[in-house]
């Protein structure tokens, strides 16, 4: 099993690595790190803790104002990407917030390991949070993953933002 001291290593080795985009810090009275990469706009705050025998991390992707009309469409393209990504997780916390999650078990955790769910919640994180910070407020957006949805129920539906390609996954066999 893992164990604070070597957390706090791996974060030494991943900040010396790359410096100007990681950083961290241990909060001692809430028991976990705050670990920071600042190569994304907004920065990632991940925060990383132990529960019970596993190792948590995860990211509040900030504060968005989910109209009303907007929720299911939303929660629908979470519950999508969840079937859809590997690794990492949303998830929807009573305050409404939503978070991106990474867990593995203590006693499997590396560093590689650790650098890879680090990594796997920044790319996420970069890939998908401006799509859902316009879905929860834009209602036309809204309409149109539902709408999508209902035409083709077995795949997920990519919202591209900017000039990316779009990026269709299917959750059938």
């Amino acid at each position: 099993m893992i164990s604070p001291s070597e957390i706090k290593g791996y974060l030494s080795v991943i900040e010396g690595q790359d410096q100007k985009r990681w950083s961290s810090t241990y909060v001692d009275e809430k028991h976990f790190w705050k670990v920071t990469h600042s190569g994304t706009v907004p920065a990632c705050e991940i925060y990383v803790e132990f529960n019970g025998p596993s190792l948590c991390l995860q990211i509040e992707l900030g504060e968005f104002r989910v109209k009303p009309e907007c929720q299911a469409a939303l929660y629908l393209f979470l519950l999508r990407l969840n079937e859809d990504l590997p690794v990492v997780k949303f998830g929807v916390r009573e305050s409404g917030r939503i978070t991106l999650m990474a867990e593995s078990l203590s006693g499997t955790v590396s560093l590689s390991r650790f650098e890879e769910l680090l990594q796997a919640l920044v790319a996420v994180f970069v890939e998908y949070r401006r799509e859902i910070e316009l879905l929860a407020g834009e209602s036309q957006l809204a309409n149109f993953v539902m709408k999508s949805f209902q035409a083709a129920p077995g795949s997920a539906v990519s919202v591209t933002v900017g000039e990316r390609e779009p990026v269709r996954r299917s959750s059938q066999p």
